[in-house]
C-alpha cells in the first residue's frame, strides 16, 4: 500500500508544482501555497519510499501515514468549505483527495489485519 500512496503522493506533488500557476488561479490562492503543497507531497512521498524497508516499517509507522492521510483528507475538505473556490477547484482538490482517502483505509484495515496475526 505504501507504494501506491508513494507513487500517488509523489505524482500529484510533481503536478502541482509543475502546474502552479494553473492551480493557483483555479483555487484562487497564491501560487506559492501550491508550490508548497507539491514539495510537501513530495516530501511525503520520499519518506513513504523509505518506510517501505521491512526493517523500518512498524505498525506504528503505518498508523501514523494513515492518519497522516486522513488530516489531509479533512484539510482539503474544509479548504473547500472555507475557502469556496470555484466548481473546477472544489473537483480537483476533492477528486485528488479521494484516492487518499481510499489509501487510508485500506492502510488501516491491512494494518490491523497485520497486528491480528502478531497478537
Amino acid at each position: 500500500m505504501f507504494a501506491v500512496n508513494a507513487g500517488y503522493s509523489g505524482i500529484t506533488g510533481v503536478i502541482a508544482v509543475i502546474a502552479s500557476r494553473f492551480l493557483a488561479e483555479t483555487l484562487e490562492v497564491p501560487s506559492w501555497v501550491v508550490i508548497g503543497l507539491g514539495g510537501g507531497l513530495v516530501a511525503f512521498a520520499i519518506t513513504l519510499v523509505w518506510l517501505r524497508r521491512p526493517s523500518r516499517l512498524t505498525a506504528a509507522w503505518a498508523w501514523l501515514v494513515s492518519v497522516a492521510d486522513l488530516l489531509w483528507v479533512v484539510g482539503m475538505v474544509v479548504f473547500v468549505v472555507a475557502a469556496r473556490p470555484s466548481w473546477a477547484g472544489s473537483a480537483i482538490v476533492l477528486g485528488s483527495a479521494a484516492p487518499v482517502l481510499a489509501l487510508a483505509i485500506a492502510q488501516l484495515r491491512a494494518r490491523r489485519w497485520m497486528t491480528g496475526l502478531s497478537g
